[in-house]
C-alpha cells in the first residue's frame, strides 16, 4: 500500500492545463513506471478529459471520477473538489451552467472589471484586448500579459513582475487591484447539494490558497462548509505547509470529515514548481490509508 502513488488534484488542457488528458496520462506513466496510481483528473468546471480517460485499460491505474468547482463565498470565489460522482450527470449540468456562452461573457465581465481597477490606477494596457476561448482565468492572464509589457507599470506596482500577483493582489479583497469575480455563481450550499445529487463527495480544496485570509477566517469558512454538508478535506496541496497540513487534520479529525490531497499540476508553463505526486520541493506525500473513501485499491 506504501507503494502507490497518489494524485487527486490535476489539470488538463481541458480547462487551464498545459497538457492534453492523453499526454498527461503519458507523463504519469513514465513517472510511474511499475508502481500502482490512483489519480484524478480536476479540470474547472469540466469533465471533457474523461472522454479519453474512460477509454484507458490499466490495471496499474485506478482513475478516480474529479472536478473542480468554483462557487461563492462571502463575496469571493472558491474551488470545491467533487469525485465519485456521475460523469454523465456532471457533465449535462455543466454543459448547461458552465456552457460556452457564459464562460465568454464572465470572462468578459472580469476583463471588463480589471480594466477599469487598472486604469483607476494609472496602468497601461492595451486596450483592443479580447476574450476567444472563455477558459478559467483567460481575462487575467491576458492583462497580465499586457500589463507587463510597460515598464511604467512596474513604478505603480512592482508586483506586476512576479508570478504572486493573483494571490496578493487579483483574489485579495484587501488590495486595490481586487476584482470581485464571484458573480453568476453557485453558493456553498447549492454546490454541495449539486454534487451529492449526482451521487458525488465533496471536498474543500486548497484551504490556505486565498490571500489575505488568516487561519481564523479560513477555519470559519470550514465549519460554515462543514455544516453546509461538505463530505471532506483537501489536507495535501503544494500550498499547504506542514504546519497547516496539522490544523487541517485536527479540524477533520474532530468534525469526523474525509481527507483528499493532490499537487494542484496544471504542467510546466503553470505552476512550473509543481510536479506530479510530490508537489511543491516534496512537500506532497499522499498516504493510499488516510483515503478511507476510496475503496478496492
Amino acid at each position: 500500500m506504501n507503494n502507490i502513488l497518489v494524485d487527486l488534484h490535476t489539470h488538463t488542457s481541458c480547462s487551464d492545463g498545459e497538457f492534453s488528458p492523453e499526454q498527461l496520462y503519458n507523463l504519469i506513466k513514465e513517472y510511474a513506471k511499475d508502481k500502482k496510481v490512483v489519480w484524478s483528473v480536476t479540470d474547472h468546471n469540466c469533465v471533457d478529459a474523461y472522454d479519453f480517460l474512460k477509454q484507458i485499460q490499466d490495471d496499474k491505474l485506478t482513475i478516480i471520477n474529479g472536478c473542480e468547482l468554483e462557487f461563492s463565498y462571502k463575496n469571493k470565489t472558491k474551488d470545491i473538489l467533487a469525485y465519485n460522482f456521475d460523469i454523465n450527470k456532471m457533465k449535462i449540468f455543466l454543459n448547461e451552467y458552465y456552457n460556452l456562452d457564459k464562460k465568454i461573457k464572465r470572462q468578459e465581465e472580469i476583463l471588463t472589471k480589471f480594466k477599469n481597477i487598472c486604469k483607476n490606477n494609472n496602468l497601461k494596457f492595451d486596450n483592443n484586448i479580447e476574450i476567444k476561448t472563455g477558459k478559467i482565468g483567460e481575462a487575467y492572464n491576458l492583462m497580465m500579459k499586457s500589463l507587463k509589457k510597460y515598464e511604467c507599470n512596474l513604478k505603480i506596482c512592482p508586483d506586476i513582475g512576479v508570478s504572486g500577483f493573483y494571490r496578493k493582489h487579483f483574489i485579495n479583497q484587501k488590495s486595490q487591484f481586487y476584482v470581485k469575480d464571484d458573480f453568476e455563481l453557485l453558493n456553498l450550499k447549492q454546490v454541495i447539494d449539486v454534487i451529492h445529487s449526482f451521487g458525488g463527495l465533496a471536498f474543500i480544496a486548497h484551504s490556505f490558497d486565498y490571500a489575505g485570509e488568516t487561519i481564523e477566517e479560513v477555519l470559519t469558512f470550514l465549519t460554515d462548509a462543514k455544516n453546509a454538508g461538505v463530505d471532506g478535506v483537501e489536507i495535501m496541496h503544494f500550498s499547504i505547509d506542514r504546519n497547516k497540513e496539522q490544523i487541517l487534520r485536527n479540524f477533520i479529525k474532530e468534525n469526523n470529515l474525509l481527507e483528499s490531497g493532490g499537487t494542484d499540476y496544471h504542467g510546466k508553463l503553470v505552476k512550473n514548481t509543481v510536479k506530479l505526486f510530490t508537489g511543491r520541493d516534496n512537500n506532497v506525500n499522499i498516504n493510499i490509508k488516510n483515503l478511507k473513501w476510496i475503496k478496492n485499491i
